[in-house]
Order: C-alpha cells, then structure tokens, then sequence
C-alpha cells in the first residue's frame, strides 16, 4: 500500500512540475527577434508620396471617416499597382503593417483600382469568369426541365 502511495505522490509531483513549465510559456515575442507584429487595416487613397500613404478609414470606436498615415520606407511592397506612381486619390487599400515608436510602418501595401463607374474592383483581371450558375442552368434547360430539382420521370432513371 505504502509503495502504491509513493508513486501516486510522484506522479502529481511530475504533472505539477510540468504543468509549471507550460504555464511559464508566453506569446510575446523575444525582444532583438526576427517575429514581427503585423497588423491590417483599409481604407480609401486620400494621398500618397515617396514617405507616406494617406487613407481614409472607418474608425468603429467613433462611427467616423478617418485619415490615418502609414509611413513608407524601402522595404515597403506595393501590390495590385506599378508602384507608388499606380497609387491615385480614390484606389481601395489594404494596408498590411507594424507600429514601431508609435508609427505605421506599411509592410505591403495591396491596391484595389477603381472601375469606369467609380467602384472597386475587387476581382484580378486575369481571373476566369464565374459560368458555374450559368452552366448549372444551361445543363438543366438541356434536360427537358428548367425547374430545380424536378423529379426525374421514369425514362430519364432508366436512362442513367
């Protein structure tokens, strides 16, 4: 009995143990590593220039349009535009992005271009038209039937 009660006794002292180890772990990154502490944001183009991008963006807290600047630097990406000369007042943005000494340092900066009408377009120019609807309905008409999911006749099951 006394045997089995030690080992009971050194087991929880194992789990305890570990269990302080594991409660030591943090999420925060080491200071002088390289994680960084990227944040996203988006808004409208109100400006851009060699330094700094100008937007204008929904601030939940407030209910308000506000102009927020992310500095630019050398390591800064742009996507979506040819460079920061592609970049005009009005083009949607996605601002990838880390605070450092109280600054928005842009990371990547992902344009979305304004269409003839005004609107963003958020779909790439390359990308293939969407017929999936279209095709579902043409392969239906093709059936003999153009209401979905109508119950096969006896001919058609015999058929497949």
């Amino acid at each position: 009995m006394r045997k089995y009660l030690l080992s009971i006794i050194g087991v929880c002292g194992v789990i305890f143990l570990l269990a302080g180890i594991v409660v030591a772990q943090t999420d925060k990154p080491i200071e002088g590593s390289d994680v960084e502490d990227v944040e996203f944001s988006y808004g409208m183009v109100n400006s851009v220039s060699s330094t700094q991008l100008d937007l204008s963006e929904y601030d939940y807290d407030t209910n308000q349009e506000t102009a927020v600047i992310y500095v630019i630097d050398e390591n800064t990406k742009v996507e979506g535009a040819d460079g920061l000369k592609g970049i005009v007042s009005g083009d949607g943005a996605e601002v990838k992005y880390e605070v450092k000494e109280g600054k928005k340092i842009a990371k990547t900066i992902t344009i979305e271009k304004q269409d003839a009408e005004g609107e963003i377009d958020r779909e790439p120019a390359d990308a293939e038209p969407n017929v999936g609807l279209e095709a579902s309905e043409q392969a239906i008409e093709a059936q003999g039937s153009t209401e979905i999911g109508a119950k096969a006749t006896k001919e058609e099951i015999k058929i497949q």
